[in-house]
C-alpha cells in the first residue's frame, strides 16, 4: 500500500532530521497520487520542523478546505495523530515540540490534553508563568483532571509558593488518590508548620505505598512535632529498616571521619534507630544531635568596627557611570551575547528546575575600566565584593555577591547590595600607584578561580595594558593551584596583594576588569582562552572512562561509595581523586577522557578541557542542584546528563543529618545510574 509507504520514509527521515527530503518525498508523492491526505499532513509537518509555519498552515488548511464536509473529521484526527506521534518522539527536543503542540491547538477540539504536554514543553526551558497559565487553562477545560493540578503543585513546591501548592496538590488527591501526590502534600503541610494535616498525608501515602520509607521517616518528624514521642520512634525505625543498606552504608562510612564530630553523632543515631534499641538510648541520641546540630550552626560573618563612610549611591552598571561622568578609562572588549542551551539529559521525566533557563540565556559583554581613586572591597568570606568610585558610588556589573543567580535576576539589583545594610566599613588602605583588581568571589573554590578570576587576566592583556606599568595585582596566591596558574600567566610574585590581608584598598588608579560576564555564567571565550593557556599540544585524545571521587574532601561525598565504585570498576572506569595534580595535569587527564562520572564539585571544572562529545554523568544531592557544569558542557560541546540522589530516610531525618543543603553527602540509587548509563549508551 502507498500510504504506509510514505508514512514510513518520511518517519525515517525525519528521525534523521532530513527535512528537506521529506519535503522533496511527499511533493514527488503528492505529483503522483494528489488525493494521499498523508503526504500534505507529513509535507506541512517537514515544513514546520524547519521553521516555516506558514508553509505548514498553508498546506494543511487548503487540504482540510477541500475536504468533503463527510470526511473533514477523519481527515484532522489523521494529521492530529500524526502531529502528535511526532511530537513524543521529539523528546529532549522541547523548542520543536513547541512547535507542534501549538499546531495542535489550532485544529483539536480537545485542547485540555494540549494544554497539559505544551506547559510542560515550555517548562522545561524556562518559561514558568506560560506553563502555569497553560496547566490553569487545563484546569477550566478539564476541571476533573487532576493530572494538571498536579503539575501547578510540582511547580509551585519547587519555586517555593507553599500555599499555591497546597491548594494545586489538595484539589490533585480529591480527584485522584495518588501516593506520590499525597506524599508532596504532606512534605508542603509540614513547611508550613500544619503538623496534624501532614501526618494524614503521610498516612495516606503509606496505605497507598507501605514500603515507602520517606513517608515512614517524615511521618516520624511530623509526630516529633506533636510530641508523640514512642509513636515517631516506630516511625523513624521503620523509615532506616526499610532502607538498612543505607543505615549500614552510612554508619560505616560517616564513623570512619575523625575530623568532625556531627557525622559520628549521626551515624550513632541511625545505628540506633537501625538495631531498634530501646527508646530511652533513641531519645537521648536524638537529643544529643538537636543539641549538636544548633551549635554546628556557622554564626555570620562579623565586620570589624571602622568607622568610614558607607557608599552613596550606585550606577547599574558601569558602563552608565562612565558615560554620566565622561570617564576616558572605559574600554569595551566583547559585547553582549546569546549563550544558548541544550537541555540536559536525565532518566527523570522532566528536566530538574534548576535546568530550566530555556534555549538560551544572554549575557553582559565585557569591558576594563580605569577608576582615578577607586576603591575595592571584599567581605571576610570573600561572599561580597564591591567596587566603587572617588565619590563612593558602587558600580552594580563589578560587585556581585552571593547567592549567584542567573544574569539579569531581578533579586540582584545593584540598590540590595549589602554594603548599604552596613551602618560601618574597615578603613580604605590608601595605596599609591596602578593596581589592577581580580580578586572575585569564593577565590579559593577551583571553579571561581578557574571561570571567573583567571579570564579577568585576559582581558587586561586584550585592553592593551602594559604589565610592567601595573604596580599590584590584588589577587589571592596562597593555594596550590593559584600559585601555578598565576606563574604560567606570567604574574609576579612580588607584584601579588593577597585581598584577605587588605579587605579595602583605595588606589590611585584602579584597574578593574570586568568578569568574563556574569559570576558563574561564563562566555565561550573563557573557555577558549582556558584551553590555550592549559591545554598542551602532545595531550593525546584517548578513550578513558573516569570517576572523580571526592572521599578526600569534606562534603558532597557519595555514601555508597564503595558499592558505586565496584560496579563503575567492572565497566572499565579509573577511579580518580584530583586533588593531588597539578592544573596541567588535571587537564590532560581530563582531555583524554570519553566519559567521566562524577558528584557535584570542583573537579568538574576541568570538563572545560575535554574533548567534544564526551559524555558527562553529574551525581546532585536532590537539595543542592546547580548547572554551573551544564553551562560548560554546553559551550565545550559536550554531552551532558545528570543524575540525582536519594533520600531514602525522608526529608526529616534528612534535614537533621545535613542542615545546610549545599554540603550534603549523596546517596546514589545503583539502579537509577545503571538506567542512565544505558541511556548514554554507557553500558
Amino acid at each position: 500500500m502507498l500510504m504506509p509507504d510514505i508514512a514510513s520514509q518520511a518517519i525515517d527521515l525525519l528521525a534523521l532530521e532530513q527535512y528537506a527530503a521529506v519535503v522533496d518525498l511527499c511533493t514527488q508523492t503528492i505529483a503522483a497520487n494528489p488525493d494521499l491526505l498523508t503526504a500534505y499532513w507529513y509535507l506541512g509537518l517537514a515544513y514546520l520542523l524547519q521553521g516555516e509555519e506558514a508553509e505548514a498552515q498553508a498546506t494543511w488548511i487548503l487540504v482540510l478546505a477541500d475536504a468533503e464536509p463527510q470526511s473533514t473529521d477523519a481527515a484532522i484526527d489523521e494529521l492530529l495523530g500524526i502531529l502528535l506521534s511526532e511530537a513524543k518522539r521529539l523528546g529532549g527536543k522541547p523548542h520543536l515540540q513547541e512547535y507542534i503542540y501549538k499546531q495542535v491547538l489550532e485544529i483539536s477540539a480537545e485542547p485540555s490534553e494540549i494544554y497539559l504536554a505544551l506547559g510542560k514543553v515550555i517548562a522545561v526551558q524556562g518559561r514558568l508563568d506560560e506553563a502555569i497559565d497553560l496547566w490553569q487553562q487545563a484546569v477550566q477545560a478539564r476541571p476533573s483532571w487532576a493530572d494538571p493540578y498536579e503539575e501547578l503543585g510540582e511547580v509551585w513546591q519547587k519555586v517555593g509558593q507553599i500555599a499555591e501548592a497546597i491548594e494545586a496538590y489538595s484539589q490533585a488527591v480529591q480527584l485522584r488518590s495518588q501516593w506520590k501526590t499525597h506524599y508532596n502534600l504532606g512534605l508542603c503541610l509540614s513547611q508550613v508548620g500544619r503538623w496534624q494535616e501532614a501526618s494524614d498525608q503521610f498516612r495516606r501515602t503509606l496505605d497507598l505505598k507501605p514500603d515507602f520509607a520517606p513517608a515512614w521517616g517524615d511521618l516520624g518528624g511530623a509526630l516529633l512535632q506533636q510530641g508523640q514521642w514512642q509513636d515517631a520512634i516506630d516511625c523513624l525505625i521503620a523509615a532506616v529498616c526499610h532502607h538498612s543498606t543505607f543505615a549500614q552504608q552510612y554508619c560505616a562510612w560517616a564513623t570512619a571521619l575523625t575530623s568532625a564530630q556531627q557525622p559520628q553523632l549521626n551515624a550513632q543515631f541511625l545505628h540506633l534507630l537501625q538495631t531498634q534499641a530501646s527508646a530511652a538510648e533513641i531519645l537521648q541520641s536524638l537529643q544529643t544531635l538537636f543539641s549538636a546540630s544548633r551549635v554546628s550552626a556557622s554564626p555570620p560573618p562579623c565586620i570589624p568596627l571602622y568607622s568610614s563612610a558607607s557608599p552613596e549611591g550606585y550606577y547599574e552598571t558601569t558602563q552608565d557611570w562612565a558615560t554620566a561622568t565622561q570617564a576616558p578609562g572605559y574600554k569595551t572588549l566583547d559585547p553582549s551575547s546569546l549563550l544558548p542551551l541544550i537541555p540536559p539529559k536525565s532518566v527523570d521525566c522532566s528536566i530538574h528546575f534548576s535546568f530550566r533557563f530555556g534555549t538560551n540565556v544572554p549575557l553582559p559583554g565585557a569591558f576594563v575600566v580605569e577608576i582615578p581613586e577607586g576603591q575595592f572591597w571584599l567581605n571576610a568570606d570573600e561572599s561580597s565584593c564591591a567596587v566603587l568610585t572617588a565619590e563612593q558610588q558602587l558600580l552594580g556589573d563589578l560587585s556581585p555577591e552571593f547567592p549567584l543567580l542567573s544574569p539579569g535576576h531581578p533579586d540582584k539589583h545593584p540598590s540590595q547590595h549589602s554594603l548599604f545594610q552596613q551602618e560601618i566599613l574597615p578603613p580604605a588602605y590608601q595605596m599609591e600607584g596602578t593596581i589592577a583588581v581580580l580578586a572575585g568571589l569564593m577565590n579559593g573554590m577551583y571553579f571561581h578561580w578557574m571561570f571567573d578570576v583567571l579570564p579577568r587576566l585576559d582581558l587586561l592583556r586584550r585592553s592593551g595594558i602594559d604589565f610592567n606599568k601595573i604596580d599590584g595585582f590584588v589577587v589571592s596566591h596562597h593555594l596550590p593551584f593559584q600559585r601555578e596558574t598565576l606563574q604560567l600567566l606570567g604574574i609576579p610574585a612580588s607584584k601579588i596583594l593577597e585581598p584577605q590581608l587588605c579587605s579595602r584598598i583605595q588606589a590611585s588608579q584602579l584597574i578593574v576588569p570586568s568578569f568574563p560576564a556574569v559570576p558563574a555564567w561564563m562566555p565561550k571565550w573563557a573557555c577558549e582562552f582556558l584551553r590555550s593557556t592549559f591545554l598542551r599540544s602532545n595531550v593525546r585524545e584517548g578513550g578513558r572512562r573516569l570517576y572523580v571521587s571526592r572521599h578526600l574532601t569534606a562534603n558532597r561525598r557519595i555514601i555508597n561509595e564503595a558499592e558505586i565504585i565496584d560496579f563503575l570498576s567492572e565497566l572499565g572506569f579509573q577511579i580518580v581523586t584530583l586533588e593531588s595534580l597539578s592544573v596541567l595535569e588535571q587537564a590532560a587527564l581530563l582531555a583524554d577522557a570519553k566519559v567521566v562520572i562524577s558528584p557535584h564539585g570542583g573537579g568538574l571544572t576541568n570538563l572545560v578541557f575535554c574533548s567534544p562529545g564526551t559524555k558527562v554523568i553529574e551525581i546532585f544531592s536532590p537539595k543542592f542542584v546547580y548547572p554551573c557544569y551544564w553551562l560548560v558542557s554546553n559551550l565545550v560541546n559536550l554531552e551532558y546528563y545528570y543524575l540525582l540522589g536519594k533520600i531514602p530516610e525522608g526529608e526529616y531525618l534528612h534535614q537533621l543529618l545535613y542542615s545546610n543543603p549545599r554540603l550534603e553527602d549523596i546517596f546514589v540509587d545503583l539502579g537509577e545510574l545503571k538506567q542512565l548509563l544505558h541511556q548514554a549508551d554507557v553500558m
